[in-house]
């Protein structure tokens, strides 16, 4: 029974309409894909207790192939604890509550938050208050509508990010720092309500710069629960910066494919992910945490990194070791944009 509280399955969402999907996907049986395993039952590989942080399921202006119940039985029978599910566009805490309501129950714990997007009013502190006071879990800086991930995505022929199938007006960079590289009152207010709660901070797809300027500040206000999103896909960052980050506190999430038919890279390479790992391998996020208190400028410290987001990967690149005397050999980009999302179909 859905209690009213859901649209008859007639008139599905366009993120659940698998005609809006690409003809090479729209057809195919995934379940037999030889990139694809639907575990019906819980994978010896599967960490008992994990809980996947990073799930993509409709509704969603994007092509999904499967719902929030979907993904929460594909969990729940691979022998996940809880899922965290986002959008891009909008809290989904609220989608939760009627999935589980209109169901009876969903089989696992099902958590979310809000991506500080344009369609959320960007840095919005309205926004994030009502998505954690109604359960919300993590809040994700500027994703989408960061000018890292909209210079990424029109620069970059052949390493897309999907795209939505309704029509929405063109996104507008969202800031979180002012001219001068200070965090903006704001994005401040938004760190305090993440500690007060307790909840994830997510990094979302901002520049090198921004992630470090968020992360120190974050760091010296004492929030415990830090997430850096695929660090060599949109984010375009090396090695000795994800370390930095993981200096600070932060846990760094690698991807593994990338869906997106109109990219041609599906899966990056072993050894791109292992010089990130090897980077911060020696460090420990609780220690290294204590000494950053001790060392980090304030909230209002400029960022003395610079960087352009539209700028070639070279140039930028360039930019990045020229700043910096130490920064060590980054010949290893050339095959950087191999890493992409993890995306729970």
């Amino acid at each position: 029974r859905r209690h009213g509280l859901l649209p008859p399955l007639t008139d599905r969402h366009p993120g659940l309409n698998p005609e809006l999907l690409p003809d090479s996907r729209r057809n195919h049986d995934h379940s037999r894909s030889p990139r694809t395993r639907l575990y019906r039952r819980p994978h010896p590989r599967t960490p008992r207790g994990a809980v996947d942080l990073h799930v993509h399921p409709a509704p969603s202006p994007f092509p999904r192939n499967i719902g929030i119940r979907g993904v929460a039985d594909q969990a729940h029978a691979a022998g996940f604890r809880a899922i965290l599910v986002k959008s891009h566009h909008h809290s989904m805490v609220t989608d939760i509550a009627a999935v589980d309501d209109a169901i009876g129950g969903l089989p696992i714990p099902v958590y979310s938050g809000v991506a500080l997007n344009n369609y959320v009013g960007g840095i919005n502190p309205y926004a994030v208050e009502l998505s954690l006071q109604m359960g919300g879990r993590m809040v994700w800086m500027p994703t989408v509508s960061s000018e890292q991930h909209i210079c990424v995505h029109e620069r970059e022929e052949h390493l897309k990010f999907p795209s939505t199938s309704i029509k929405l007006r063109k996104t507008t960079p969202i800031p979180v720092l002012d001219v001068a590289g200070n965090l903006l009152p704001e994005t401040v207010e938004v760190l305090q309500l993440v500690k007060d709660a307790d909840a994830i901070l997510s990094t979302g797809h901002m520049s090198p710069p921004e992630i470090t300027a968020v992360l120190r500040a974050a760091n010296q206000m004492g929030l415990r629960r830090l997430v850096v999103n695929h660090p060599n896909f949109v984010i375009e960052a090396n090695p000795a910066q994800a370390r930095e980050w993981v200096e600070l506190g932060a846990v760094v999430e690698h991807g593994l494919v990338q869906y997106d038919d109109r990219t041609t890279f599906f899966q990056w390479q072993v050894e791109t992910m292992l010089s990130f790992i090897d980077a911060s391998a020696s460090t420990t996020p609780s220690s290294a945490q204590t000494s950053a208190r001790r060392t980090t400028p304030s909230p209002s410290t400029p960022t003395s990194a610079s960087w352009d987001s539209c700028s070639t990967p070279a140039s930028a690149a360039k930019t990045s070791a020229s700043s910096s005397p130490s920064t060590p050999d980054t010949s290893w980009t050339a095959n950087r944009f191999r890493c992409t999302s993890v995306q729970m179909k």
